[in-house]
């Protein structure tokens, strides 16, 4: 559940097989072994070159291309080499309307799997300013020492922030099967979000929908089920 792993595994894997490199058969092979970058290193051996960790030079010129220049050399303090003058980031849209999260009466909060930096760009281009009462990214993680999902801590600490106990009457809503092995290993009610209402249910969620929007609407309503 994090980008930089996800290409480091994907340039690897193409590099290790070379024009047999099948993604779906990689993938079932990975999830096959439990995943994550350990089972990586099991599959193709232990990375020898820095530059192919996922925190090396594949995640260098995942930020160029994910922030742009200008947000590169904010962020990360140095001057981009690859970077596009406007970086993907510029091009994420808000998945729920400001309007209707300002609506909820209940406390919510956020815990994406990025580093606070970022977070908080996203925060401020959609308006989300004063919305949320806490915001945990994976800065927060790194900084506790402990893992991101599916550990359940980020959700656990999020909702500690809001004053609030995770229960089933206490939402996390994502739309990956680590969101919602997260929620549920916090003890909280997933409702994924997506096309793929088996793998989500699958992952532990008790409601699907098929935007962020529609699983607001239904945990307000009180309705579960999927579709």
């Amino acid at each position: 559940n994090n980008d930089w792993d996800l290409s480091a595994a994907l340039i690897r894997g193409a590099g290790h097989f070379g024009a047999a490199f099948d993604i779906g058969s990689f993938a079932a092979r990975l999830a096959s072994a439990g995943g994550g970058m350990g089972s990586v290193d099991a599959l193709l051996g232990q990375v020898t070159d820095a530059r192919f960790s996922a925190r090396g030079l594949i995640r260098d010129l995942f930020q160029q291309v994910y922030l742009g220049a200008d947000l590169y050399r904010q962020l990360e303090g140095q001057v981009a080499t690859h970077a596009p003058a406007i970086g993907l980031i510029a091009t994420e849209e808000a998945l729920i309307d400001v309007d209707v999260l300002t609506g909820l009466a209940m406390p919510i909060g956020i815990a994406p799997g990025r580093p606070r930096a970022e977070a908080e760009v996203a925060v401020r281009s959609f308006g989300w300013e004063g919305v949320f009462g806490s915001l945990v990214t994976d800065d927060d993680c790194v900084q506790a020492g402990q893992p991101g999902k599916p550990n359940p801590w980020c959700v656990l600490e999020a909702a500690r922030r809001l004053g609030v106990t995770c229960s089933e009457s206490v939402w996390y809503i994502g739309d990956t099967g680590d969101d919602m092995r997260a929620s549920a290993a916090a003890g909280c009610s997933g409702a994924g979000v997506g096309e793929d209402a088996v793998a989500l249910s699958g992952a532990g969620a008790r409601l699907v929908r098929a935007t962020t929007g529609e699983a607001v609407r239904a945990i307000v309503r009180g309705v579960g089920g999927y579709g």
